[in-house]
């Protein structure tokens, strides 16, 4: 069975918000230089109760792909100016800068990614974003995502 929805994973942010962050000293902060973006096949089968998630770990450890410029692990966030922050209204708003990679090819087709904390170990996972059921390919092309405007996703902080 295959993904079918974008999720942020409930067990890092949990395990974030515990102890003051004992249990996993995420950074999602304009500062962090660790959050990388890896992509997935259609043959991932993400679930959202999955506790812990991580970077290569079921059900991370299959369906990445990679491709010319675009390496296992994925590329590197620019979080500069973005993370994790309040909006008014109780809400807080998890941005990054667009992602784009020159001269890719990535014969596979890509179904989505996984935003996660590769400086943590285990390298814990922040969010699995699908990109709507349609594969994406390049050939020597950019490959390239941009993030909505209201954020790679908010949470709304109100009882």
């Amino acid at each position: 069975m295959a993904w079918t929805g974008s999720y942020i994973v409930p067990s890092t942010l949990v395990s974030a918000l515990e102890a003051n962050g004992t249990r996993i000293n995420l950074d999602l902060s304009s500062a962090s230089t660790g959050i990388y973006c890896a992509l997935y096949s259609n043959s991932v089968t993400p679930n959202v109760d999955t506790d812990p998630q991580s970077y290569n770990v079921a059900p991370w450890n299959t369906g990445e792909v990679t491709g010319t410029n675009w390496s296992a692990g994925g590329v590197n966030l620019s979080l500069s100016g973005a993370g994790l922050t309040h909006q008014s209204g109780g809400f807080l708003k998890f941005a990054a800068g667009n992602v784009s990679v020159a001269s890719t090819t990535i014969s596979t087709a890509v179904y989505g990614c996984l935003l996660y904390d590769q400086s943590l170990s285990p390298e814990a996972a922040v969010c699995a974003v699908f990109f709507g059921g349609s594969g994406y390919t390049t050939s020597a092309g950019t490959f390239g995502i941009t993030w909505p405007v209201s954020g790679i996703w908010t949470v709304e902080l109100q009882p």
